[in-house]
């Protein structure tokens, strides 16, 4: 991910996120040192996500990244599942992609919980 202003990301200039799935959970992790002092990704965000040969249909998903705040209750993500293509696409929600994430540590985004088989 680059400024999406300037030419910079030629010079190195640029901020890595890993995005990890485990099978009920997505997880966010800046994984760069900050070199050139990059700048928050502000104003930048997260909003739509699709997870391919997701064999089970959801019961529900949680916005992990707000509801783990002090001051919020659980905040629930709209999802379709498509069974024939066995893909899931989690949409209508916002996650910050540089806001309160440090470098190496891991932040939850998003959990989801299968219907029982």
């Amino acid at each position: 991910m680059d400024d999406g202003q300037t030419h910079k990301y030629l010079e190195g200039e640029q901020l890595y996120l890993a995005f990890n799935w485990n099978g009920s959970s997505l997880t966010i992790t800046k994984t760069c040192t900050d070199a050139y002092n990059y700048p928050k990704a502000s104003g930048i965000f997260i909003n739509k996500a699709q997870i391919f040969n997701f064999l089970t249909m959801p019961d529900h998903v949680v916005n992990r990244y707000q509801s783990d705040m002090d001051t919020q209750n659980t905040i629930w993500i709209d999802w379709i599942y498509n069974n024939e293509e066995q893909a899931l696409t989690i949409l209508n929600f916002l996650i910050p992609v540089d806001s309160a994430l440090e470098y190496g540590v891991s932040v939850p985004l998003i959990q989801i919980y299968a219907l029982p088989k």
